[in-house]
């Protein structure tokens, strides 16, 4: 992992927290470490980018970044954020996804997880992802619980998809749910969920 600055001074921070003074969000969402991106006290419009290391994509179905990111309704008006950027072969970045820190669902701060696909940079061995910081100088953001998944699931989904229609149900069953996973189907013609996520449990669901 490496950090870049790109705007401004000050940025991304490991640490181990223990203590509820700042960040207002301290238990790290597995283990006791996290990466803290501190917008409160960084200056308005500093940016600052977190590099994983380099991916090969290439044996992966579908190459899914997963991570946990913290949220709160806290100041809405300075709408602090992260950006998702994809290096290839040691090129320049180019943006793919990003994620306000403000969100009104979250009175009391807490982990969001976070997916995004990777398929368009499967046939590359050379991948570097970068996460960018982004200060309104409102809240720390934090991320935890980084990884890179293949979520291509083979699962049998009835009825098959060409014979879906309008008013039809979709099933699911996954045998080995990860615990604390987000799971949902996805019509990804018309990019829309189908359906209620849900959590795994760490067996079986339908």
């Amino acid at each position: 992992w490496a950090s870049q600055q790109l705007a401004g001074t000050g940025g991304w921070i490991l640490g181990t927290y223990g203590s509820t003074s700042n960040p207002n969000y301290s238990t790290a969402y597995s283990g006791v470490k996290m990466a803290m991106f501190p917008a409160s006290t960084l200056a308005l419009g500093t940016v600052a980018r977190l590099v994983t290391p380099c991916f090969d994509l290439t044996t992966a179905g579908l190459p899914t970044l997963r991570l946990w990111v913290t949220q709160n309704a806290d100041v809405p008006t300075l709408q602090d954020s992260l950006t998702f950027s994809v290096s290839v072969g040691g090129g320049p970045y180019t943006q793919i996804a990003g994620i306000s820190r403000v969100n009104p669902n979250y009175i009391f701060p807490g982990w969001k997880q976070i997916d995004i696909c990777l398929a368009d940079y499967g046939w590359s061995n050379q991948v570097k992802i970068g996460i960018e910081g982004h200060s309104r100088h409102g809240n720390n953001i934090m991320i935890d619980s980084v990884m890179l998944v293949d979520n291509n699931i083979t699962s049998p989904i009835t009825p098959l998809v060409n014979t879906i229609c309008h008013y039809d149900s979709l099933s699911l069953n996954i045998s080995n749910s990860i615990a604390g996973v987000t799971y949902q189907i996805w019509d990804f013609l018309n990019y829309q969920a189908l359906g209620n996520p849900y959590i795994g449990t760490g067996g079986s669901m339908n």
